[in-house]
């Protein structure tokens, strides 16, 4: 496996970089589809993951998240990051648009009364994954077995992704 420079770094402050970059791998999806028929494969198994992971995810938060006074969803970890991006594009779905007059660490723009109004593949990875220790103790106590589950699935997805990641930055480097 080559060593690749990391992906640009997006921050929720700089509207005109982060749309440039969609600009840019918009551009570049749309120039070399050819090329990245593997990575539109591994974009729509990536929809699978998600497809079999819902379920978890609304158990793991209905009961816990919708009473919390102090929620983790916060703009700042709802805001994507560049391979967020490539994964968006790999799914076939277009890039959300963000309001950035936000304070970054108010409530995230999209989460309301019944939680986060994108659906689950179009929100960054971080809020696939990240669980506070409250809802996981939850409920890894009510079903370990089911947990166990998840756990395992979510890993899937995370070696899916990888892979995806990893494939798309032989393609973007060695034309940048």
């Amino acid at each position: 496996m080559k060593d690749y420079p990391d992906f640009p770094e997006l921050v929720i402050e700089d509207e005109q970089f982060y749309r440039d970059e969609c600009v840019e791998l918009s551009r570049f999806f749309t120039q070399h589809q050819k090329e990245l028929a593997e990575i539109h494969a591994l974009g729509r198994r990536i929809i699978k993951f998600y497809q079999v992971l819902e379920p978890f995810f609304h158990d793991f938060t209905e009961s816990v998240c919708h009473c919390c006074a102090v929620p983790c969803c916060v703009n700042r970890h709802g805001f994507p990051d560049f391979e967020d991006l490539v994964l968006f594009l790999a799914m076939g779905q277009g890039l959300p648009d963000y309001n950035f007059n936000v304070i970054d660490t108010d409530k995230c723009q999209f989460l309301g009364p019944n939680g986060c109004s994108l659906p689950r593949q179009a929100r960054s990875y971080r809020c696939t994954w990240y669980f506070c220790d409250h809802v996981l103790d939850e409920f890894e106590h009510i079903n370990s077995k089911r947990f166990h589950r998840f756990d395992v699935e979510l890993g899937r997805l995370g070696r899916c992704r990888s892979v995806l990641l990893e494939r798309f930055s032989e393609l973007w480097f060695i034309s940048h």
